[in-house]
């Protein structure tokens, strides 16, 4: 079967809908998503379609920089698998990143996907850095505290940082092992890219830039209660106070949960695990153009 892909639109929710409902335990975001994707003009979303009009696949691709691009949101109707229709997609999304100027894509996979890492790897991706999610509740961590109560001592907490201060945030994080480990990525939600020290001075002045003793994070509290820290700057030696001082800041801030994105470094996992987190690894992929 031949299939067309070409670029989404509106009425193509109904069939995305059908076979993207419940591809994780927890379900999917594409269908909630999708309707975003297409008045995004940074990014596109593709679909394929077979000659009687049915929708059965759909990728998006989205410039994160100049010449930076990420693909994600890549789903495949169950009885159209292992049938060319995500190489094609990614060719599309390819084709496009290409034509705004991407000299590489990015993509994450999960580790428990085989499957999906295999195809990524065929069309020419190669793995370039283990990542993780760590997600907390708050109220169920296990590290002691130091003062004998839920919070910890005043000299250990994370105080909101000042734009003055992103050279020195900026030089601790890109002299880290988490930087090298991490390729220099920095995490923009689920997408990912190059960091800058824009990024830094962007988050110290919008006060989500925080600093203790231990190291650097960037935090942030959304509408949902999450705590979100995408990056942080520390090491193997400060690793378990800093992740205490997180503990500590969403506790004062009332989150109901903690995630944290890092990349996969022996002694980050092992501290967020003895700190009670749940780890859920994945993989990120990159192809130069």
């Amino acid at each position: 079967m031949r299939y067309l892909v070409r670029r989404a639109q509106a009425p193509d929710l109904d069939h995305i809908a059908l076979f993207t409902t419940d591809t994780f335990v927890w379900g999917d975001y594409v269908a909630a998503e999708f309707p975003e994707w297409l008045g995004d003009p940074a990014g596109v979303a593709h679909v394929a379609e077979t000659p009687s009009g049915d929708v059965i696949g759909v990728l998006r691709t989205i410039m994160l920089a100049d010449r930076e691009a990420w693909h994600h949101g890549a789903r495949v109707h169950p009885d159209h698998r292992r049938s060319g229709v995500a190489s094609e997609l990614y060719a599309a999304g390819s084709s496009w990143a290409r034509s705004r100027g991407a000299l590489i894509e990015r993509l994450m996979v999960e580790d428990w996907n085989e499957s999906a890492g295999a195809q990524v790897r065929a069309l020419g991706f190669r793995h370039v850095a283990p990542w993780m999610s760590a997600v907390l509740a708050v109220g169920s961590e296990v590290l002691p505290t130091t003062n004998g109560g839920r919070r910890v001592a005043g000299e250990e907490r994370l105080a909101p940082a000042r734009s003055a201060d992103t050279d020195v945030a900026w030089m601790a994080w890109s002299s880290s092992d988490v930087a090298r480990r991490g390729r220099e990525l920095f995490s923009w939600g689920w997408h990912f890219r190059r960091m800058t020290v824009i990024d830094v001075h962007d988050a110290a002045t919008q006060r989500s830039l925080w600093h203790c003793p231990s190291g650097w994070v960037m935090a942030r509290l959304d509408e949902n209660g999450l705590l979100c820290v995408p990056w942080m700057a520390t090491s193997d030696l400060d690793i378990a106070r800093l992740l205490r001082a997180v503990i500590d800041l969403a506790d004062g801030l009332r989150a109901e949960r903690i995630r944290v994105l890092s990349p996969r470094i022996e002694w980050i996992e092992e501290a967020a695990t003895r700190a009670g987190f749940a780890l859920t690894p994945s993989h990120i992929y990159a192809r130069s153009d």
